[in-house]
């Protein structure tokens, strides 16, 4: 079965608020803290979207020049494949980008990370992504540059803020989905 903006949309919509309400929960429940203190701790709220636009940003561009190596080409097709297929627009992209920058940094930084810490934190989290795939070699190599972002936005979670891990997700998935739609 294809695969439809609908479709997609369904997925944004169960990350951003399944995986938000998920993480909310595990935070309320399970964890010492308030979900009120998750969001209001750290810095200043403009200086962590700043932190986190220079880190997707960055993180951004290397997953691009790798996404663009001889061996990861059969990679990059088939997620371009599979955008084009959809026929997803840019508001779909952006869209998916926002629910899963919200909904997984809630979940997996905020919910998950106080428990198991920043790096099996980041080994999980690419791993349900499907990109440690031990019959996929090449897609695994994508795969461990991304536990390094991964492992970078649980520090920026830590010592800067929600909101800057949020900013960062964001962007690394604008910018790679708008990649893999209109420049491939």
């Amino acid at each position: 079965m294809p695969v439809n903006r609908k479709t997609f949309f369904i997925l944004g919509l169960i990350t951003l608020f399944g995986f938000g309400a998920l993480g909310l929960f595990v935070i309320g429940v399970f964890q010492a803290q308030s979900v009120v203190d998750v969001f209001t701790a750290g810095d200043n709220f403009w200086y962590q979207l700043y932190r986190g636009t220079l880190f997707g940003l960055i993180a951004a561009g290397n997953m691009l020049w790798l996404i663009e190596t001889p061996i990861l080409r059969a990679s990059k097709d088939f997620f371009s494949d599979l955008i084009r297929e959809a026929d997803l627009k840019l508001p779909d992209l952006l869209f998916l980008s926002l629910a899963a920058g919200v909904g997984e940094e809630i979940l997996f930084r905020a919910g998950i990370q106080p428990f198991l810490g920043i790096w099996i934190t980041a080994v999980l989290f690419v791993a349900i992504h499907g990109y440690l795939n031990p019959f996929n070699w090449k897609m695994s190599i994508y795969g461990l540059l991304m536990v390094v972002v991964s492992g970078g936005l649980g520090y920026l979670f830590a010592y800067v803020g929600i909101y800057a891990a949020m900013m960062a997700h964001f962007l690394i998935d604008a910018i790679l989905f708008i990649r893999f739609k209109y420049f491939s």
